[in-house]
């Protein structure tokens, strides 16, 4: 076992007695830029605040001049979204501000509806045009999830030898190495019961400020199987994402995980 990974774990063990504070959001964090690949030029821009999203729609007149609308989305379910659509205009960038140029009217109406976490269906009418599209997050570049990582992990459980069914919590320290198009990582997952050390290996993909790593890990003397990492955000000392694993034993844990890099 990577004794900076057994360091990791165990500087959090003590967390696991009193479990971990339980986070609180609304949703699948939408906030991204999203487009439709095969129509470059045009895009929309989200900015999620719990449970309302501010739009930003950049597209062109019918002249083909570029023209911006924004909407206030309010949540009308788990993954739809709805709100009145508004042309805005003001004071010119390169000069003084004048308050009494601003003004704003309302064209229509916008919703999305979102069928994935990293996909979704925009619907909007402005002066009576009204469009639908598929789009998705836009991925400007890769992040980068290499390090070593402990935290804590909030999962349910089916099926595992050892560990009860239902939900748990668990202690999770991980070396993560990641190139181009894959990513592995020796894991260490210790609960009130059992300990896991397992190597994961699998491929890598980028879908906006979402990463999502998916293949098979193995657990030398306790199994092997198949596992997805999904909805990965990495910023300078954090990880979050979302964890399945799936054995061939027939146990399956999955939940959620945040950590710290060390």
């Amino acid at each position: 076992m990577n004794t900076r990974i057994f360091a990791a774990a165990a500087a959090l063990a003590i967390g696991l007695a009193a479990g971990p504070a339980r986070a609180t959001a609304y949703s699948t964090d939408y906030s991204d830029l999203w487009w439709n690949p095969a129509e470059s030029g045009w895009g929309i821009q989200f900015v999620q605040q719990a449970n309302v999203i501010f739009a930003t729609l950049f597209v062109y007149d019918a002249q083909g001049d570029p023209v911006w609308y924004t909407a206030t989305l309010d949540a009308v379910g788990g993954v739809s979204w709805r709100g009145d659509l508004y042309l805005t205009r003001g004071s010119w960038f390169g000069g003084s501000f004048n308050p009494g140029a601003t003004g704003y009217r309302k064209v229509g109406t916008m919703s999305a509806s979102f069928t994935t976490p990293t996909s979704a269906t925009l619907a909007y009418g402005v002066d009576g045009a009204n469009v639908s599209k598929a789009i998705q997050r836009q991925t400007l570049r890769n992040e980068d999830f290499n390090g070593v990582y402990g935290g804590l992990m909030r999962l349910t459980a089916s099926g595992c030898a050892g560990i009860p069914d239902g939900l748990l919590y668990a202690v999770v320290g991980a070396e993560i190495v990641q190139n181009q198009g894959g990513m592995t990582a020796e894991m260490l997952l210790a609960t009130e019961t059992v300990m896991l050390s397992c190597a994961y290996s699998g491929s890598y993909t980028q879908s906006g400020h979402f990463g999502q790593s998916q293949g098979t890990y193995q657990c030398p003397g306790a199994g092997a199987g198949t596992f997805t990492l999904s909805e990965m955000v990495v910023q300078k000392w954090t990880l979050t994402g979302n964890f399945l694993r799936r054995g061939s034993d027939g146990c399956t844990l999955t939940g959620t995980m945040s950590a710290i890099r060390e």
